[in-house]
């Protein structure tokens, strides 16, 4: 029987079950450049895998100014 492929990167530790489970309730999104994913001191409501491209990680310490505290590559 040949395995499901799961959408997001496991590492060969979940069953058939729990995989299908998973893309049942995944999807992919693009994201634009400069386009924000998940703001300072609001909840996170969901788990994002990079497939490709960057993330800044960044802190806003006043009205106009940040520090970006490292950048993500995709592996």
């Amino acid at each position: 029987m040949e395995q499901t492929q799961c959408m997001i990167p496991t590492f060969g530790v979940l069953t058939e079950r729990q995989i299908e489970l998973i893309n049942a309730s995944s999807y992919i999104i693009k994201h634009k450049n400069g386009e924000q994913i998940f703001m300072q001191d609001r909840p996170v409501t969901h788990l994002i895998f990079l497939r490709s491209g960057l993330i800044k990680l960044h802190k806003q310490i006043d009205g106009k100014n940040e520090i970006i505290l490292d950048i993500v590559p995709s592996e």
